[in-house]
């Protein structure tokens, strides 16, 4: 079995994330590869929105407005997450 669905115990679940900032988004991404559903809550608030992120070795430097996109892509890739 292949399906992240089928492995997971608790794919029936849905799970709340409060937040959209790197957290929020990395539980969801996480949530998301296990097969699990999600909704994240976010007023778009976050910090990132006005920070440059320096701290990922070998990786250049990234605003933080990319970076969220970029997750959100990828969290929005799996099918399993909505946002509101």
């Amino acid at each position: 079995m292949t399906d992240a669905s089928a492995r997971s115990p608790i794919s029936d679940a849905h799970v709340l994330v409060v937040g959209g900032g790197a957290s929020g988004m990395t539980c969801a991404l996480f949530l998301a590869r296990a097969g699990v559903s999600s909704t994240v809550l976010d007023q778009n608030r976050s910090i990132l929105k006005r920070a440059d992120l320096h701290n990922s070795p070998g990786v250049p430097p990234v605003q933080g407005p990319d970076w969220l996109t970029q997750v959100r892509s990828t969290v929005e890739s799996f099918g399993r997450c909505s946002f509101a």
